[in-house]
């Protein structure tokens, strides 16, 4: 894979994401919604690029001490490539800057591959939000980190630091 960056996300972003947007899900959110979310102190978007072309973004709005992830949308051709976990990575580093000692967020319940790299973030289900989803009616699994010190954020971030790192030097051979 060529270098990807993950940068915050700006204005110029924007058409790329929202077109990602309308690829991955069936009820996208708007241009408006993701200016008004840049540009809301709580919250923080990244974008992965490659170049000029974003491939994926992620977003976490804190409160307080409390972090909740709204969105992780990778382009179909860069999946299964580890930039999931880089974005999380990057999550976490942000929250672990903001002072978060809670990290939580909504899936579908059919999601079994994004409930996977969560878990590996150390995510547990917590509970079910019946007919979440607008689309198709179907139930959000809840998941959350549970409380986490600073050094526990620490410790998941350089596991999954290595997890990436290993992952990579078994490509390159």
């Amino acid at each position: 894979m060529d270098e990807v960056t993950i940068l915050p996300m700006q204005d110029g972003d924007l058409d790329q994401v929202t077109q990602i947007e309308k690829e991955i899900f069936p009820t996208p959110w708007t241009r408006r919604q993701f200016q008004f979310e840049i540009r809301n102190h709580y919250c923080h978007y990244f974008v992965a690029k490659i170049g000029d072309v974003v491939i994926g973004y992620t977003g976490l709005v804190v409160v307080g001490s409390e972090g909740y992830i709204t969105n992780l949308a990778v382009k179909a051709e860069h999946r299964r490539k580890g930039l999931g976990t880089r974005m999380i990575l990057t999550i976490f580093r942000k929250a672990l800057e903001a002072g978060v000692d809670i990290i939580s967020l909504e899936v579908r319940k059919s999601n079994l591959i994004a409930q996977e790299l969560y878990r590996q973030f150390e995510f547990h289900p917590g509970g079910v939000r019946r007919r979440y989803y607008v689309d198709n009616r179907e139930d959000a699994l809840v998941m959350s980190t549970g409380y986490i010190t600073a050094g526990k954020l620490r410790e998941i971030i350089e596991k999954n630091e290595k997890y990436l790192m290993e992952r990579n030097l078994e490509r390159q051979s």
